[in-house]
């Protein structure tokens, strides 16, 4: 669907990799050598996927990754995408190539957020949503 909606240019962007698009295979190549094995009716009593990250606490062991131009895809791109770490507890990391301020950013998702870290790296700042 994506690639009938879209311009070739942006699709393009999304499905491919960077370069010769060696970290795309490795990525890909790693998640074939997962292999999950689902357990139906099993009891489960306590279920908890919270984890820590830098000291921060994530309510599950994902975070959204950075992707640059974010705004192709949606008109709110990067805060949006913030917006929705927040809602979900978890952590977003903000590419250097965003079409937005940091700033913006929090200043943006505040509400969601409820607390704010960002620690600059050469290549990304990561933006982390917190509960306290």
């Amino acid at each position: 669907m994506a690639q009938r909606r879209l311009p070739r240019s942006v699709f393009d962007y999304l499905d491919g990799g960077a370069e010769g698009e060696l970290t795309l295979a490795e990525n890909c190549r790693a998640f074939r050598d997962v292999l999950f094995r689902p357990r139906g009716a099993v009891a489960v009593g306590n279920c908890d996927l919270k984890t820590h990250v830098l000291s921060h606490e994530l309510a599950f062991p994902a975070m959204l990754a950075p992707v640059g131009y974010s705004r192709l895809m949606h008109p709110e791109g990067e805060v949006a995408a913030a917006h929705a770490a927040g809602e979900a507890g978890t952590g977003y990391i903000l590419s250097t190539i965003s079409g937005v301020y940091r700033s913006t950013c929090f200043f943006r998702s505040w509400k969601t957020q409820r607390g704010f870290w960002s620690v600059g790296s050469v290549e990304y700042v990561f933006v982390f949503a917190s509960a306290s």
